[in-house]
């Protein structure tokens, strides 16, 4: 019988407790589709998964959202009503961090791809925040 792989992310690594849809959307993303994941994130847009979906202000305002209901970070959104909002620095710093650091470990071969993706990212991200991102301490 095969191994299961890895998750992207333990529920033990959520930094909250109401953290829990970012974990269950990071894991439904699979190996082919990480990489577009990754992608969307470095041009400021979230992604969908059967569970729910990960949104960013751009996402929001195309679908019609008002400006003054448009939150400042990533919002994480199950279909079930649990959702949280993450500011930019925890999204990238600790959460999608992390998850690609999982998946260079199961697909070494795309290390350079997400790390050019993740510096695009982290660009995006700190000019939608205005600023730099700040580091995450982790317990």
């Amino acid at each position: 019988m095969a191994k299961a792989p890895e998750p992207y992310i333990k529920e033990s690594e959520l930094l909250a407790e109401n953290h829990f849809p970012v974990y269950a959307l990071f894991n439904e993303v699979f190996s082919k589709y990480f990489i577009k994941m990754v992608e969307s994130a470095s041009m400021g847009y979230g992604f969908g998964a059967a569970y729910g979906a990960c949104c960013f202000p751009i996402d929001l305002a195309e679908s019609g959202v008002p400006p003054s209901e448009i939150p400042n970070g990533v919002v994480f959104s199950l279909h079930n009503g649990e959702e949280t909002l993450l500011d930019y620095s925890t999204y990238y710093n600790y959460y999608l961090n992390k998850v690609c650091k999982r998946h260079i470990k199961m697909y070494p071969d795309t290390e350079q791809e997400l790390t050019e993706l993740l510096e695009k990212t982290k660009l995006t991200l700190e000019s939608l925040n205005g600023e730099p991102l700040h580091p995450i301490v982790a317990d």
